[in-house]
């Protein structure tokens, strides 16, 4: 086991490198990119704080050397954490990253956990009172929710959002606290407009899951330990709450 993974571990490695030379041989071979354009912008100015800018730009891209030693240069830093500098925002990446990388956890979170508080409980609710009109309701609604394409479902609750609850659409944060410091308001902010892409993520999730929860219930109900179950006298809902759901919501 321990040969396999350190093999599976050195093989990962091995494409990755060959993967983030493909994209930076790429990158290089067309004429212009980001860092052309900004030491033209600096060499229009031409005072002399621009020249040492262009020369600080040049040594630190190793600019004046081949491709292999540049690419050498840039990979040494990125496994040290050091991913550049962003010429558009003239912060360090790594930064940048790090504050969109906190934001995706927060609404992945928020849209998972979304996600399980309907799909579970009415999923359950449709296996336990199978071909009721509760049960054909969630049914279509789960078809729905499957079947409508993803950024149709965005752009009409982006419109609810506007036109409706009169919000802020244009991110996570309305515009006075977009690039202000952290704070109770700010977090107030977040969770006012968070509850949008939230919904529109977790509706094809919710959908599928609900489908799987009570496909997954319905066999279990017909098992024999639950048939046992209530042999011994207990509650219906102890039966369904205490034994076959829990079985039911572990795939």
């Amino acid at each position: 086991m321990a040969a396999y993974l350190v093999r599976r571990i050195g093989y990962s490695i091995i494409l990755l490198v060959l993967v983030s030379f493909v994209g930076f041989l790429i990158i290089d071979l067309p004429p212009g990119d980001f860092l052309t354009v900004k030491i033209s912008q600096l060499e229009a100015r031409g005072d002399k704080s621009a020249s040492q800018q262009i020369e600080a730009l040049k040594t630190r891209y190793g600019l004046d050397k081949p491709i292999l030693e540049r690419y050498w240069i840039w990979a040494s830093r990125f496994v040290q954490g050091d991913f550049g500098e962003s010429f558009k925002y003239e912060r360090p990446v790594s930064e940048l990253i790090g504050q969109r990388l906190a934001l995706t956890i927060i609404l992945s979170l928020t849209a998972l956990l979304l996600t399980w508080v309907i799909a579970i409980p009415l999923g359950v609710y449709a296996a336990t009172h199978q071909y009721s009109k509760g049960d054909q309701v969630i049914s279509t609604l789960a078809f729905l929710g499957l079947g409508v394409p993803d950024f149709l479902l965005a752009l009409v609750v982006l419109f609810i959002a506007a036109f409706v609850f009169n919000q802020d659409i244009g991110g996570l944060f309305s515009r006075q606290f977009a690039d202000a410091p952290w704070s109770v308001d700010k977090v107030i902010d977040l969770f006012k407009h968070l509850w949008i892409p939230a919904l529109i993520i977790s509706v094809t999730h919710t959908a599928g899951l609900m489908r799987i929860m009570r496909g997954n219930l319905l066999d279990v109900l017909g098992m024999p330990f639950v048939q046992a179950a209530r042999a011994r006298g207990l509650k219906e809902g102890t039966v369904v709450r205490k034994h076959a759901v829990r079985i039911a919501s572990t795939p």
